[in-house]
């Protein structure tokens, strides 16, 4: 799929859900894991004997969803929902399962009461993992679809270039952070010798390497901004999503360094050319998850290149 297609389906994946509620987004959750993985069952309601306590049962993985996606969301009516399925689900479908996974769609990230409900949930049951599935988990499972796939769930897809300036929406705070608080570059700082070996085994070419060394200055404040968040969940999530990224892209352009670079920029930032200083920003966003190991391939332990270029950035 072309980037602005992906950022087509971006945009049409938020409206739907701004847009879906009840029995529409169930719909379109049934819709989505069927096709990420035909060990999904998407269970309907058949009449008095209802769905059984699911939403949805992924048949190999035993995994039970259930759906909360209300018009106005009220956490008292959230928590009661929560309770009730959980409830239903042990109940009705004992032995079937052993995660309970809480699905919503609210864009705004995930409601302080849901992290709750889920630890005092493992605590009453040590014996079932408990989740929650919210929009950033439910993109990343679109990211994985085919276009063929994306274009059955939000129709025709343009393959127009069409202009966006911000990539992925999630890191336009990061970036505003970043920006506000990168330092002067300091030529003669150390630059991490494991990442240097890393760059040699992926072949990344000169002008790769500058930039992610000259992020490296930097990169620490983006751990900085995520432990400053309430969601402490969402650096792994948007982590995973890099990591989904990369591998599409990676399948795509083979071994192609500079191609893959040029294209988690994207992933960032949009196709439309940015100022110097957000794409300053942009290069210690990538440098923290090449860092980390969300980007890239990690060498095997104890591999040296064949020609020393470790000091050669």
């Amino acid at each position: 799929m072309l980037f602005e297609q992906r950022m087509f389906v971006l945009l049409a994946f938020l409206k739907k859900m701004t847009e879906c509620h009840g029995e529409e987004f169930q719909e379109f959750f049934h819709d989505l894991m069927c096709h990420r993985d035909p060990g999904f069952i998407d269970v309907c309601t058949a009449g008095k004997l209802g769905d059984l306590g699911a939403d949805g049962l992924m048949l190999y993985t035993r995994q039970l969803y259930a759906c909360y996606a209300p018009q106005t969301f009220d956490a008292s009516a959230m928590k009661s929902k929560y309770n009730s399925d959980l409830e239903s689900a042990l109940e009705k479908r004992e032995g079937q399962f052993d995660t309970f996974i809480f699905v919503f769609p609210d864009i705004r990230g995930t409601h302080p009461e849901i992290p709750t409900l889920l630890a005092r949930s493992k605590e009453v049951h040590p014996d079932l993992n408990f989740e929650s599935m919210g929009c950033r988990k439910l993109w990343n499972e679109v990211m994985r679809l085919e276009t063929v796939e994306c274009e059955d769930l939000f129709g025709s897809i343009p393959v127009t270039p069409v202009v966006y300036g911000v990539g992925l929406a999630d890191l336009a705070p990061l970036l505003d952070h970043l920006k506000a608080n990168r330092i002067p570059a300091d030529p003669t700082a150390p630059v991490d010798k494991a990442s240097l070996v890393k760059m040699d085994y992926n072949q990344l070419s000169t002008d790769c390497r500058e930039q992610l060394v000259r992020g490296m200055r930097d990169s620490h404040l983006v751990q900085e901004y995520h432990d400053g968040l309430i969601d402490q969940a969402q650096h792994d999530e948007v982590a995973a999503g890099f990591s989904d990224y990369y591998r599409q892209v990676r399948d795509r352009v083979g071994d192609n360094a500079d191609e893959i670079m040029w294209e988690l920029e994207r992933y960032i930032l949009g196709n439309e050319h940015p100022k110097l200083h957000v794409l300053l920003a942009t290069g210690a966003i990538l440098t923290h998850f090449f860092e980390r190991c969300h980007i890239f391939e990690a060498p095997p332990p104890g591999w040296q290149p064949s020609t020393v270029t470790v000091g050669s950035v």
